[in-house]
């Protein structure tokens, strides 16, 4: 599944089990996760097992990305959001502009976003057509 949650280190003890205590930066771990995850993050837990592939992010180690996640939480309480990659093969994302803040493109990434999953094999639940009633 292309979906993961994005959680702040100071928070994963809240949202992931995971006895020792692991670093996982990458979204390449699958942790079990806890019922604050059930209720704050559900959109990015597996659906079959509600398992988490998470993105832990230090605040020394992307300082920028901590800063979005503690805004986030400070609004809302929630120490992650749903991150998810669009790997699908036939987008150009060379025509992205990296060096341009995020929130001045956020109206291509949401053609992108509505674009990918129309097409895709994604229900309106974000999960796989027919993993679930």
């Amino acid at each position: 599944m292309p979906f993961a949650p994005s959680i702040l280190e100071e928070r994963a003890k809240d949202y992931i089990v995971n006895p020792k205590n692991f670093y996982a930066p990458y979204m390449i771990m699958a942790f079990p996760t806890k019922s604050k995850a059930h209720t704050d993050l559900i959109a990015a837990l597996h659906p079959y097992d509600l398992t988490a592939r998470p993105q832990v992010v230090r605040k020394n180690w992307n300082p920028g990305y901590h800063k979005v996640l503690k805004t986030f939480e400070e609004i809302t309480g929630v120490g992650g959001v749903l991150n998810t990659s669009f790997n699908l093969s036939y987008w150009n994302f060379n025509k992205l502009n990296f060096q341009q803040p995020l929130i001045l493109q956020i109206k291509g990434w949401t053609q992108i976003g509505v674009s990918t999953i129309r097409p895709s094999s994604f229900d309106n639940k974000g999960c796989p057509k027919g993993d679930r009633a």
